[in-house]
C-alpha cells in the first residue's frame, strides 16, 4: 500500500529546510561496515579508552544481565540516530505483536531521550508559531507547556469518557473560517488521558479517524500509558492508519525506568526521516548505555517475558487504585 499523503504539506518550514548531518549519516555508515574498519569521518573516541570495562546487573528475580566488554564498548559510543540496530529490530517486532499495522513497511522507529523528547520534535516538525494544533481539553499539562511557549494556537476539543469527542471535533472543523489556516495536526493520549484518565473506544478511535481523512489531519498518538490499562486496550490509531497519516509516541518510562529515558517513535518514513535529521544535530541520539541495557534485558525477556511484566505492573496498579478508593469511601465520606 503506498503513501498517498502530499507530507511537504504537513512540513513546518524549519522541518523542509532541514538536510541531513554529514557526520551522523557517516556513523550511521560506519556502524554497518565491519569491525575492521578505521574511520576518520566523525570524533568517536577509542573504546580502549573508556575506563569502564563491563558490567552485571541483577534482576529483581535474582538473575542476571551482562554487558561484557564487547557490549560495554558499543553501549559507550556513539550510535546511528534512529538508535542501535538489534533494539529498533525488538521494538519493531514489539509494534508488529501490540498494533498489527496495516502496512509497517511504510513506518520507520526512532528511539528517543524519553517520548516527551520525541514529542516535542513532532511538534516543531509539523507547526510553525502561531499554527494551530488540536489537543484534548483538558490535555496533558507538559504537552501544553511546550506549545504555549513554541507559540502554537491550541485549539481545545471537548472530551468525555471516551476520550475526545468527535462530534466536538467535527463541529469545530466544519465551521472554521479560513481553508487556509485549517489545522493539520490532531495530538491526544488515547489510554489513560492525563489528566482525566479516560480512554477512547474503538469506535471513537474510528471517528476521529474518519474526520481525519476527512480533513487531511495528521494523528499525534502519544501512548505512555498504554501497558498500563487494566483491560487489553481498544486497537490503537497506528493499527487502523491505512493512509499513513498517525505518528505513535510510546515510552519505556513506565514499564522500565524513568530514569533510563527511552521512548521510540514511529512515524511514516518522510516524516521520520526529518525527525531523524533534527535528532541529529540536538541530542544526535539517545542514551548508548540505556539502551544497550534495555535491549539486554528484552532479549533476556523476549516478548512473552516482556508481556508477562507488563501484566504484573497493570495489576499492581488496579490493586492500588481499589485500595485508593476503598479508603477514600471509608474516610473521605461525607465531605
Amino acid at each position: 500500500m503506498p503513501n498517498c499523503l502530499d507530507y511537504a504539506r504537513f512540513l513546518s518550514r524549519a522541518a523542509a529546510r532541514r538536510q541531513p548531518s554529514a557526520i551522523r549519516e557517516a556513523t550511521q555508515l560506519f556502524a554497518r561496515s565491519p569491525p575492521s574498519t578505521i574511520s576518520f569521518a566523525s570524533g568517536s573516541p577509542n573504546a580502549s579508552l573508556f575506563p569502564f570495562k563491563e558490567a552485571t546487573i541483577t534482576l529483581k528475580d535474582d538473575t542476571t544481565i551482562q554487558l561484557d566488554s564487547s557490549a560495554m564498548a558499543k553501549a559507550l559510543q556513539y550510535l546511528p540516530t534512529p538508535g542501535q540496530a538489534d533494539l529498533l529490530e525488538w521494538l519493531r517486532k514489539l509494534q508488529i505483536r501490540y498494533h498489527s499495522p496495516i502496512d509497517f513497511k511504510r513506518y520507520e522507529l526512532c528511539v528517543t531521550n524519553g517520548s516527551m523528547e520525541g514529542l516535542s520534535k513532532v511538534f516543531e516538525l509539523l507547526l510553525n508559531t502561531t499554527e494551530p494544533i488540536l489537543v484534548d481539553s483538558p490535555c496533558y499539562s507538559g504537552s501544553l507547556d511546550f506549545l504555549r511557549g513554541f507559540g502554537a494556537n491550541i485549539i481545545s476539543v471537548n472530551t468525555d469518557s471516551n476520550g475526545m469527542n468527535a462530534e466536538y471535533l467535527n463541529n469545530i472543523l466544519s465551521n472554521w473560517s479560513d481553508s487556509n489556516t485549517l489545522p493539520r495536526v490532531l495530538y491526544t493520549i488515547p489510554n489513560g488521558s492525563n489528566p482525566t484518565g479516560a480512554s477512547m473506544s474503538h469506535e471513537r478511535k474510528k471517528d476521529i479517524y474518519n474526520i481525519a481523512q476527512k480533513y487531511n489531519l495528521l494523528i499525534i498518538e502519544d501512548d505512555p500509558y498504554y501497558f498500563l490499562q487494566f483491560k487489553k486496550p481498544d486497537p490503537s490509531f497506528l493499527s487502523m492508519d491505512t493512509d499513513g497519516r498517525v505518528i505513535r509516541l510510546d515510552s519505556m518510562s513506565k514499564v522500565l525506568s524513568a530514569g533510563m529515558r527511552l521512548g521510540f517513535l514511529t512515524a511514516p518514513i518522510p516524516l521520520w526521516q526529518k525527525l531523524v535529521y533534527h535528532q541529529q544535530v540536538t541530542s544526535m541520539h539517545a542514551s548508548s548505555l540505556s539502551q544497550m541495557v534495555a535491549l539486554k534485558l528484552l532479549e533476556k525477556w523476549g516478548l512473552s517475558g516482556f508481556h508477562q511484566h507488563t501484566e504484573q505492573i497493570s495489576k499492581f496498579y488496579e490493586n492500588q487504585k481499589v485500595l485508593m478508593v476503598n479508603a477514600i469511601k471509608k474516610h473521605l465520606n461525607g465531605i
